[in-house]
């Protein structure tokens, strides 16, 4: 009985002490892994909002000739000077077409 109650309190010290000296790794760790999430919910929320900036604003235009080329120009009169989207190969003028602000 004896003998036991001695193995049981050594194992139980043992494992306090090795609890104590892992629990800065654990912490440091823990640290990591929340600044790890941070950073890529951030890089996410950031890459989200960069695709969204480079496709521009879309809408539906008219395929207008202009200069000799077929050109896909917004209705609104605000977007009338910015550049134009190139229509495709087998569309005429007067066609539907969508464009995009930004190339």
């Amino acid at each position: 009985m004896h003998f036991i109650k001695t193995v049981v309190s050594l194992f139980t010290l043992q494992t306090l002490a090795t609890a104590q000296l892992a629990d800065p790794e654990l912490v440091a760790r823990n640290e990591y892994q929340v600044a790890r999430e941070n950073y890529l919910a951030a890089r996410d929320e950031f890459l989200a909002a960069r695709e969204l900036y480079l496709r521009g604003p879309d809408g539906v235009g008219k395929c207008k000739k202009v200069n000799n080329q077929l050109v896909c120009a917004p209705n609104d009169i605000k977007f009338m000077r910015m550049p134009k989207t190139l229509c495709g190969p087998r569309m005429k003028v007067g066609d539907t077409c969508r464009y995009t602000i930004y190339n």
